[in-house]
């Protein structure tokens, strides 16, 4: 556990009057070799009046990494509730629920190796979930394999899958 760490955070936001922001978090990262674990819990602290909708008021997640010379694995897990109301920080989506990951193998082909140095095929994948009424939100996926050569340029060809469920129309640009 000697690259290990556990850390703790308290942020407080100030202003004048009634209003407030204060964020606690944890955090826990383990290191085992090629192996690598996390987790991480917040919670923010806001007047009921600068948070005026209903939800859970933390974020969580975890995950795990696995990466030696011919595999890599990770998987992580995470959610952000509708009312985290974090306002010293970056918040990417609230109310949502997410899971991404990305598997691949390496081969290093001898027979090939006068100019191929690496192959990495692998799949990774991002979704999200909303967390009030369910359903998918966003999703992407990458079908990709990599070719290192020995003169040390690469080509990579793929296929990519995107799909966004819109839950409410909107206005892309209102500048008309």
């Amino acid at each position: 556990l000697a690259q290990s760490d556990i850390g703790a955070l308290v942020l407080n936001k100030e202003q004048g009057g009634p209003l407030f922001n204060r964020v606690a978090g944890m955090d826990a990262n383990f290191r085992f070799g090629f192996l690598s674990m996390n987790a991480y819990a917040a919670r923010t602290f806001s007047p009921a009046s600068a948070v005026p909708t209903t939800g859970k008021t933390y974020a969580s997640g975890a995950g795990f990494n696995y990466q030696d010379g011919n595999w890599q694995a990770n998987l992580s897990a995470s959610g952000i509730g509708s009312s985290f109301d974090d306002q010293m920080g970056f918040v990417p989506r609230r109310n949502s629920d997410a899971i991404n990951g990305r598997f691949g193998r390496r081969f290093r082909p001898l027979a090939l190796s006068r100019w191929l140095r690496q192959t990495n095929p692998h799949f990774e994948f991002d979704q999200f979930t909303r967390q009030d009424q369910g359903g998918l939100e966003s999703r992407y996926g990458g079908y990709h394999w990599l070719l290192n050569f020995e003169d040390g340029s690469n080509a990579e060809i793929g296929a990519n899958t995107n799909v966004e469920d819109i839950a409410a129309p909107f206005t892309i640009n209102s500048a008309r």
